[in-house]
């Protein structure tokens, strides 16, 4: 529905870098808490990755081989803690500094202002229509009370306008929260942002891969690399790279 922004991130996602989640009803971690557990999928063959620990304490991840070892050529074991720092520079792709922070926070401003003349002038409408039905339950009341009108008639016009302004008043509070809600969440975003690969530095590895399952999807191992997809809206930052073009005056590197 025009007016109303697609939500770019779930209001709880600042506070799931703090905590372990379920990913698609699935624990995260089993017995021996392999913290990339349903993370990656092999880049040959398209199987799922496990965890295996070697040597009573180093964690390494394959690929699981469901269709045979002779139908896959990724053979090689990845060392967990090798993947959590080779995946730092895909967490360091998206970081963003005080100072372009507030620039980026400061462009979104300005680029919803025409939104908010949008949504200021779909209110002044709802709020016209709600005056008018107000006034029209009010006379219908009034002709109830003359006797134009019986009491089944008046309950039956009374009810269809006190359902049609229900209606808009809904619609007008969903403009007012909209704007507000919108704005929070983009300022949830840049902060998780905002010096995040040096905030990822100091996690515990548990943190490490909390905060990446919120940041990437599709995760492939293939012959020693890795391969990720940026979930939204994390991907338009990474793709943007030169932000001076996409927001004026905005240095990524100030």
């Amino acid at each position: 529905m025009q007016g109303v922004h697609v939500p770019l991130i779930s209001n709880a996602l600042f506070q799931k870098v703090q905590r372990a989640f379920k990913k698609d009803g699935k624990p995260l971690y089993t017995k021996h808490k392999f913290l990339l557990g349903n993370f990656f999928t092999c880049g040959d063959c398209g199987c799922s990755v496990v965890g295996e620990i070697k040597k009573q304490k180093y964690i390494y991840y394959h690929c699981t081989w469901a269709y045979g070892k002779d139908k896959c050529s990724n053979r090689k074991y990845y060392n967990e803690q090798e993947l959590l720092d080779k995946l730092g520079d895909a967490v360091k792709a998206v970081e963003i500094n005080d100072d372009l922070k507030h620039c980026i926070y400061n462009a979104i401003i300005e680029l919803n202002k025409q939104e908010q003349n949008f949504q200021t002038e779909s209110l002044q409408r709802l709020n016209a229509q709600a005056e008018k039905i107000r006034k029209e339950i009010h006379a219908i009341y009034q002709d109830k009370l003359d006797g134009t009108l019986s009491k089944e008639q008046w309950q039956s016009e009374n009810e269809i306008r006190q359902q049609r302004l229900i209606a808009i008043k809904t619609s007008i509070e969903a403009f007012d929260n909209t704007n507000n809600k919108f704005m929070d969440e983009v300022s949830s975003t840049l902060e998780l942002l905002n010096n995040l690969h040096s905030k990822y530095l100091q996690l515990s590895n548990e943190d490490k891969a909390i905060l990446l399952k919120s940041l990437f999807s599709n995760c492939t191992l293939n012959d020693g690399n890795i391969s990720w997809t940026y979930k939204k809206p994390f991907c338009y930052i990474a793709e943007t790279g030169d932000f001076e073009k996409i927001y004026p005056g905005c240095d990524s590197n100030a």
